[in-house]
């Protein structure tokens, strides 16, 4: 069985690593394949793991079928469907889930096969309800993210949660309902108890928290809430997966057998008294089977009022397999039920493997069952309830260390002590009493809301705990992104380590963890320096890097609804990068494209030296003034600011500070959004600075901007484009792509790129230009 399930996960993630899908022809495999798996035992790993490989291409293909034609992109389509998942209010309006029953082209044509959609509707006064059914006219694009090195790809969690395509709907076209939703609709009836427990606990500061405990959604936990989650390390708690399912359809199965045994040992005593001649016959019924079902109902029930979303999914799927087992009567193994259970949900969703969720979830079962297995306890029962309880909590916390910090880059150092507090009170007290309050809450409104104000007396406590344990300056280890390789020694070196004592070297496991620790993220060598422009969409922002210092120039994009790179993408970056600290950091202008990331910035690293425009120096008390003469060194590397002179004043796009790299071996030049006036302007008074082997594009590569003039003095081998896709400003425009391209320079934009990297080594000098996509090239990408 182990053979089996490895064989299998390791052909679905084949599938999840190829750059493009196969033909469906491959589904013709699958039936050959578990022929071969019955009747050729010494080819049985390869069958599995090429019935792995063909069954998640299968499925991955089913649900390619339904993805929006490429030549629909952009276009005003009218949509027809229902609102399938609680919508959730954004600053400006609402971002919901819409399940498309047809969508209707400009040329009149009705397509019913189209996927899920995810849609927002801006400035809108309408209250959005799950299972709603509306008419839009909306505008769509194929589900994609940005494309950076070492940080998540957005488009693969779209992929994972099962939307097809994103988009917006139009405030001038059809926004017409056409159904409100009935009251026996699992989500209608989920937002209702979301609402119910809102008025109950009087819109308390954690009341989110319950509505998560209850529902599974997070959209009422605030920003500072998250913070605190994460730095305890605590976050799995208010995820309703497998710990709670898991533990109510526990509790669910031995009260059951339980009460059931009561009653037919009851019975079985009367029967005897009134000498009722098979009255042993009940002695042996099976209390297992009623327990199984009422323990499957438990966790198909709280699955389903927590949105029956993929976590709970795979959770449910392993509570059946063990339930089956058990109404079986077959005696499994503790390793042969998590083989199965792992085995059936990668049939159920071979995607789950793209999830962190899945790898910490199992991982955490895996932990456990290593940690339990052999281990001596304390004869006495409390004695061995705590240390086993005790044991298990430092297994998880030990073992999930190397996913932890391949997953996100950072591990909370106080977990140990926050999971061993709240996991209990979370658990056996929160939980079930949020739950029994919120089913009385129709019946008893009188004693729900006392057992809500119970929660919350509780919440508040525990809640004070986390906070002060997140405040500790120490409560939270930031490490660069490790490699892969370094992640796999220290998962093996857990599971020495966490082998029963007695067993020989058990601590060369904790040394396999150490590089996981001290590895030393790469950096240029003395006097080289590396670019990265990242994908930041209709932006900008580079990472500048020496073999000691870190510059960064510009932050990202900040919109109108609240959508912010410097936070989702920047931050994340610089962090996977290992780099704390950025010596110095530029923002060229105040348009919110480029100035737009710098308060998550700020916020989260330290800064060293501001460099900024007039605009933003106001704002920042701590940035200086960008202007035209400002030079420093950074390990042999030269920078210099030439643009704007002091006495130089425009519209703010032409005030951007633009910046000269310099090495022996190749330079760059970073214009930010200059135009045609500080192109002149820069060829009056830095015409000897400007020839430059890589060159940002003006303005994004706008009409106003990358004059013949200017481009024949800098006369650069690369220019780089950041742009976003489809961007309405249609950048970078025809005829100045077609300015570059009359003078042989290699044009390169982020769009078909993602993020681009350039090497200039002190010895070798420019290297060819990394492009992201096709370095971690994906099929879903296609």
């Amino acid at each position: 069985m182990h053979f089996a399930t490895v064989a299998f996960l390791l052909g679905v993630l084949i599938c999840q690593m190829l750059p493009s899908l196969p033909s469906f022809s491959t589904a013709w495999f699958i039936l050959p394949l578990i022929v071969c798996i019955f009747y050729f035992p010494q080819l049985r790993f390869y069958c599995w793991l090429a019935l792995g490989l063909c069954w998640a291409i299968f499925r991955a293909q089913l649900f390619f079928a339904q993805a929006l034609p490429i030549v629909l992109e952009g276009q005003e389509l009218i949509v027809e469907g229902f609102i399938s998942d609680l919508p959730h209010r954004k600053q400006d309006g609402w971002q919901f889930d819409f399940t498309p029953t047809r969508l209707l082209t400009p040329d009149k044509q009705v397509i019913t096969d189209i996927g899920r959609l995810r849609l927002s509707w801006h400035k809108t006064a309408m209250h959005l309800q799950t299972g709603q059914q509306w008419r839009f006219t909306v505008r769509l694009q194929r589900a994609r993210g940005f494309s950076n090195p070492l940080i998540s790809d957005y488009s693969r969690t779209l992929y994972q949660q099962g939307i097809h395509a994103t988009g917006s709907i139009r405030p001038k076209g059809e926004q017409q309902l056409l159904s409100t939703p009935t009251h026996w609709q699992l989500n209608t009836f989920r937002e209702s108890l979301a609402q119910q427990l809102q008025i109950a606990t009087h819109h308390h500061p954690l009341t989110g928290i319950l509505i998560a405990l209850a529902i599974g959604e997070q959209q009422w936990i605030s920003a500072e809430q998250w913070s605190v989650f994460r730095k305890t390390g605590i976050a799995h708690l208010v995820a309703i997966s497998g710990l709670h399912i898991g533990l109510l359809a526990y509790i669910g199965f031995w009260i059951c057998s339980h009460f059931v045994g009561m009653t037919i040992y009851g019975y079985a005593l009367i029967c005897q008294r009134l000498r009722y001649p098979s009255w042993g016959r009940f002695i042996h019924f099976p209390v297992v089977f009623p327990a199984a079902f009422v323990s499957l109902l438990i966790a198909l029930s709280y699955s389903l009022l927590a949105g029956f979303s993929i976590p709970t999914q795979r959770t449910v799927v392993m509570i059946c397999t063990l339930v089956i087992a058990l109404l079986g009567l077959r005696q499994l193994s503790k390793g042969t039920a998590f083989s199965l259970a792992l085995l059936v949900v990668l049939i159920y969703d071979p995607t789950a493997v793209l999830n962190s969720g899945f790898w910490l979830s199992f991982g955490a079962v895996a932990c456990i069952l290593v940690a339990v297995q052999g281990r001596q306890t304390p004869p006495h029962r409390i004695q061995r309830v705590i240390h086993q309880y005790g044991y298990v909590q430092f297994a998880i916390t030990l073992g999930l260390i190397p996913l932890t910090l391949n997953f996100f880059g950072s591990f909370s150092l106080v977990s140990l002590i926050a999971n061993t507090i709240a996991i209990p009170i979370f658990s056996f007290l929160l939980v079930p009493l949020n739950l029994f309050a919120l089913s009385l809450i129709d019946i008893s409104p009188t004693l729900s809301h006392f057992l809500l104000q119970l929660c919350l007396w509780g919440l508040e406590n525990v809640w004070w705990l986390m906070e002060q344990l997140s405040a500790l300056t120490w409560s939270s280890l930031q490490i660069a992104s490790p490699p892969l390789w370094i992640t796999v020694i220290a998962l093996i070196g857990v599971g020495i380590f966490l082998l029963p004592r007695g067993f020989p070297a058990r601590w060369v496991g904790f040394i396999w963890l150490l590089p996981l620790f001290f590895y030393p993220p790469s950096r240029p060598t003395q006097g080289s320096v590396w670019l990265t422009v990242l994908d930041v969409g209709q932006g900008l922002s580079i990472v500048i890097q020496t073999a000691q210092h870190t510059v960064l120039y510009d932050t990202g994009v900040r919109s109108y609804t609240g959508f912010n790179t410097g936070k989702i993408v920047v931050v994340p970056f610089l962090q996977a990068q290992g780099i704390q600290r950025i010596d110095t950091l530029i923002v060229s202008h105040g348009d919110s494209d480029h100035s737009g990331g710098l308060v998550d910035i700020l916020n989260n690293l330290q800064v060293t030296q501001f460099i900024s425009s007039a605009e933003i120096v106001r704002q920042y008390p701590q940035a200086q003034h960008c202007q035209a003469g400002q030079q420093w060194t950074y390990d042999d590397v030269q920078f210099h600011v030439l643009h704007p002179q002091a006495d130089f004043y425009s519209q703010e796009n032409n005030m951007s500070c633009v910046l000269k790299i310099s090495t022996p071996q190749g330079s760059i030049l970073l214009t930010s959004d200059i135009e045609k006036t500080a192109e002149q302007a820069l060829l009056r008074t830095q015409a000897q600075y400007l020839p430059a082997d890589i060159l940002l594009a003006p303005h994004h590569g706008s009409k106003t901007s990358s004059n013949p003039n200017f481009l024949a003095q800098v006369n650069p081998r690369y220019v780089v484009f950041s742009t976003g896709y489809r961007n309405p400003y249609k950048f970078p425009h025809v005829e100045v792509v077609k300015r570059y391209q009359s003078q042989g320079i290699t044009i390169i934009d982020t769009v078909s790129s993602g993020a681009i990297t350039f090497h200039i080594d002190a010895e070798k000098g420019i290297s060819p230009p990394i492009e992201n996509k096709k370095v971690q090239k994906h099929y879903w990408q296609n």
